[in-house]
């Protein structure tokens, strides 16, 4: 992307860079890495590649509290995943029990097919022709591995909005394999 957030059409590697997710890394490890694509977004802001076939369910993350066991999965048939870490929350949002959303407060992870698809035609096209039907499946995962039995709900389900502020978090992106679809991705 641009410095003003706008997709360029460039796939970059993630090997050797703060977008490397393909070994559980605490979320808050590189997020103020010396790197242009973490400065223009203020943190992660970006969308990653999945590589899966097309269409397919698969997993596109999975973040782990290790100091709680709780894990949250996302699985999707969309290409690619927007991870944001509420980079331009300000303290003028008040959620749920009076918290206020500060900067990086909060993740999310948000499957999608490629942004600005429609303008770089080596993009799986995001068209959708008149009579077509557009049909996706997003699902979100959470369990428990051990310590977490004491979380009330509302505490368990709001876990993954507070990581962040929580250095310990790991977040996995699928290892990519070779594909001749995304060539990019190859090891």
């Amino acid at each position: 992307m641009d410095n003003a957030l706008i997709p360029t059409g460039e796939l970059k590697p993630v090997e050797g860079t703060p977008f490397d997710f393909r070994k559980p890394t605490a979320v808050g490890a590189r997020i103020n890495a010396d790197n242009e694509q973490i400065k223009f977004g203020s943190g992660y802001d970006h969308n990653w590649v999945v590589n899966k076939p097309l269409g397919k369910l698969g997993l596109v993350a999975r973040v782990t509290d290790p100091t709680t066991g709780r894990v949250m999965e996302v699985l999707s048939t969309e290409p690619g995943v927007q991870f944001y870490t509420g980079n331009f929350l300000d303290g003028s949002i008040t959620g749920k029990g009076g918290w206020v959303y500060q900067k990086r407060n909060g993740l999310c992870f948000e499957p999608q097919h490629y942004p600005d698809s429609p303008n770089h035609p080596q993009f799986p096209s995001a068209e959708l022709k008149p009579g077509e039907t557009y049909q996706n499946t997003i699902l979100y995962r959470s369990q428990c591995n051990h310590s977490c039995t004491h979380l009330s709900t509302s505490e368990f389900s709001l876990w993954a909005i507070l990581l962040p502020t929580r250095r310990s978090a790991r977040l996995l992106m699928p290892p990519p394999t070779t594909s001749p679809r995304h060539p990019w991705l190859e090891d």
